[in-house]
């Protein structure tokens, strides 16, 4: 049993090519059984393959003196076998409060955080987690149950896209790793949060999952299986899509832009993973929802929105999807002064103090020089446009309805009520970003200018 289990890690490590000879391997080791059985595998063939190993433990201090207990465990095992140890204390309560999310997201992405700052003083080119099969397909069976897409049902990748966090682990079921673990004598820690029904992976291996096996007794298998044909089916997606993604969408770092024409030129399947691209990207919750939402999108005329998840808004713009991240409105007034900068809407303005002539005007609207004598000792105001507002657009020579402008500046609906306007004394000085006013600009009889900067947030 146990030589088997060894066999059948060595064939996996080098069928899949997750290790070559003479790599690093920084080893996450929680104390679990899944990862001291890893630790120990790495052990066994390290000189076979001439392996350096190093451990990386991550105390979330989410069960007080357990999970103190835990880094203690690590740090002694590490030292018995003479590995070099790593140990990073994490606040996942306080980061979880902060980004509004759950425990367990932020405890993953404080981990992995971790995983890659240690990974650089240990001089690793790989990082092995011990994922295992059974977790797989408890993944694939959550992401079902989530509606998510083919991706979804890839699960858990036995190694990520840079190819530096493998997972050699996937190829084993729970029980045999106990069962490895209890014939070689390998102690472990138990971690009473795994027991928990109340978190919802906890409550699928624990309720759901044994519940089916009672009645498919090879449902870790099936679901495996189901796993890696998505798997593949997905890496050959990704080839075709990858190769073309330029010619669909456009990314600004602030906004992403989908060309519709082109994208409905696709197959529905090619132009599904392009959907999920962008989601990707965007670093939103993936599920098939949101991507038949998207796609649903481009069949409506112009104006239409509707939101991606908590964070973005889409929005049918002539030929276009527009998905932009979600600004609460901003405040429609802001009182301001020469010498300052404030954060308003979508931008954060600096106004400057007077500054002597000459200056060198800048072609990019996101600069602009006015007269600083236009502006000293009056009430500037920084608020939202509101019906009915004009301005004299610089070079265009007769006043112009803002309203009007924005139409033909292209200026998306829902970037207006966030684009930032400076006012002086009642009268629009620029829109900022976009246009200065014609009464503000430097003349001939200007005796000093001020710098107006605006940058995106």
């Amino acid at each position: 049993m146990a030589t088997d289990l060894i066999h059948r890690f060595k064939h996996f490590i080098s069928e899949h090519r997750l290790v070559q000879k003479g790599d690093s391997i920084l080893l996450g080791v929680s104390g679990g059984v899944d990862s001291m059985v890893m630790f120990h595998l790495f052990t066994l063939i390290r000189e076979e393959f001439d392996l350096k190993i190093s451990i990386a433990h991550i105390n979330h201090q989410l069960r007080g003196g357990e999970s103190d207990a835990d880094e203690v465990f690590v740090r002694e095992i590490a030292g018995i076998l003479k590995v070099p140890c790593y140990v990073e204390k994490v606040d996942v309560r306080s980061y979880a409060k902060e980004c509004k999310v759950s425990k367990q997201v932020a405890a993953r992405k404080l981990r992995y955080e971790c995983f890659k700052k240690i990974q650089m003083l240990a001089r690793a080119n790989l990082i092995a987690t011990a994922h295992n099969a059974d977790d797989n397909a408890e993944t694939v069976l959550i992401n079902i149950l989530r509606g998510a897409f083919l991706h979804g049902l890839a699960g858990i990748p036995i190694k990520n896209d840079e190819e530096t966090v493998i997972r050699p682990l996937m190829f084993a079921r729970r029980k045999e790793i106990e069962d490895f673990a209890k014939e070689f004598n390998i102690k472990y820690r138990l971690d009473s949060s795994n027991l928990s029904t109340i978190y919802y992976r906890n409550f699928m291996r624990h309720k759901i999952l044994p519940a089916i096996e009672r009645r498919v007794p090879d449902v870790i298998d099936i679901l495996n299986n189901i796993s890696l044909n998505a798997r593949d089916i997905c890496i050959q997606l990704d080839r075709i899509v990858s190769s073309g993604l330029n010619k669909f969408t456009n990314f600004d770092g602030s906004e992403l832009y989908i060309d519709i024409q082109n994208l409905e030129k696709q197959d529905d399947l090619v132009q599904t993973e392009i959907i999920y691209e962008v989601l990707r990207k965007l670093n939103v919750e993936i599920t098939a929802h949101k991507i038949d939402k998207l796609l649903e999108l481009c069949k409506y005329t112009s104006g239409r929105r509707i939101s991606v998840g908590k964070r973005y808004i889409a929005l049918r713009n002539r030929d276009k999807i527009i998905l932009t991240k979600f600004h609460k409105p901003s405040q429609a007034f802001l009182e301001v002064e020469i010498g300052k900068e404030y954060e308003f809407g979508i931008l954060k303005i600096s106004i400057s103090q007077p500054i002597p002539l000459p200056v060198t005007l800048s072609k990019n609207h996101y600069i602009e020089y006015v007269d600083a004598d236009a502006l000293i000792g009056k009430k500037l105001v920084l608020r939202t446009w509101k019906p009915g507002d004009w301005f004299l657009p610089i070079g265009l020579g007769k006043k112009k309805k803002l309203s009007d402008f924005f139409i033909d500046q292209k200026i998306p609906f829902h970037l207006k009520s966030n684009i930032p306007i400076l006012e002086c004394n009642g009268d629009i000085v620029w829109i900022c970003g976009v246009r200065l006013d014609e009464r503000f600009k430097l003349t001939t009889n200007s005796r000093g200018a001020i710098k107006l900067e605006a940058q995106k947030i």
